[in-house]
C-alpha cells in the first residue's frame, strides 16, 4: 500500500485505478480460476492473508480459501534447518531475493505478478530436485 507498494512495485494509485475491473469481479474470477488447485506462494500465509481480506470485501465475512497452499520459503527452511526450531532461523535469509541469490535463480521481471510467479515456479522446481536428491517424501516436504 502507499509508498511502500511504489517503491517495490513502481505501482502509483492511478494505475491501480486504472486496470480497468472492479475488485470485486477480479476475486470472484479468481476463485472461478483457481477452483480446487493448489496455490503455490512464497510466503504463502501473506498472500492467503491478502486474498481473505478481499473475501470480506468483497463476497462474505467468513468466507475461506481452503485451498492447499505449498509455500516455497516454508520448504526451503525445512531443507536447509530440518531439525532447527523456527526461533532459530534467520527469516532475512529466505526471502524470494535471498533464495535466488542462492539457488541461482535470474530476477528478470522481479515485483511484477508475472515475473514473481515464474520466478517462485523456478525455485519450487529447485526445491523439489532437493527434495527428491535426499530421498524425502515430496508429499509431506510440500504440504505443512
Amino acid at each position: 500500500r502507499g509508498e511502500d507498494a511504489i517503491k517495490v512495485h513502481g505501482i502509483v494509485p492511478t494505475d491501480s485505478q486504472n486496470m480497468g475491473i472492479e475488485e470485486s469481479e477480479a476475486i470472484h474470477d479468481f476463485l472461478t480460476y483457481l477452483r480446487e488447485s493448489v496455490v503455490v506462494a512464497h510466503h504463502a500465509n501473506f498472500d492467503i492473508g491478502i486474498l481473505q481480506q478481499s473475501f470480506k470485501r468483497n463476497i462474505h465475512p467468513q468466507t475461506v480459501l481452503y485451498n492447499t497452499a505449498i509455500d516455497t520459503a516454508h520448504i526451503a527452511r525445512k531443507l536447509e534447518h530440518p531439525n532447527k526450531p523456527s526461533s532459530h532461523i534467520d527469516f532475512t535469509q529466505y526471502s524470494l531475493d535471498a533464495l535466488c541469490d542462492r539457488y541461482d535463480i535470474s530476477m528478470e521481471d522481479r515485483h511484477t505478478a508475472w515475473g514473481d510467479a515464474m520466478i517462485t515456479a523456478k525455485l519450487l522446481l529447485k526445491l523439489l530436485h532437493q527434495v527428491e536428491e535426499k530421498g524425502y517424501d515430496k508429499l509431506r516436504w510440500l504440504v505443512r
